[in-house]
């Protein structure tokens, strides 16, 4: 996806967001460190996207002070891949408590 810039030339908004999705990833990172949290699972779909730009209708986030990871189902692999590229994502058919696309461990045997 293009647009044109003010001085005439073609720019790829793909660019800008990832841009703007890594200052918000930076921004959030400081915070868990401020308030002593270890990590966030962001599940709400708006927020999904406000922190790393996949527009996708399934989708988790995992952030720590490390790394940062997008869950969804397989049938947005390519699509994470192009939308959320600083953000690893991992791709799952199964459900785990009603968040699709996060991977399930087995059941252990009692």
């Amino acid at each position: 996806m293009t647009r044109m810039a003010r001085e005439g030339t073609l720019v790829s908004s793909l660019y800008f967001m990832q841009t703007i999705t890594s200052a918000r990833l930076q921004r959030l990172r400081h915070s868990l460190e401020a308030h002593g949290v270890s990590a966030l699972l962001e599940t709400h779909l708006p927020n999904v996207y406000y922190l790393s730009g996949f527009s996708g209708d399934s989708g988790a986030l995992l952030v720590d002070a490390s790394s940062a990871t997008l869950f969804t189902d397989g049938r947005f692999t390519i699509q994470a891949k192009e939308e959320a590229r600083f953000w690893k994502p991992l791709a799952s058919t199964s459900t785990r408590r009603g968040v699709p696309g996060l991977p399930c461990r087995p059941r252990e045997s009692p």
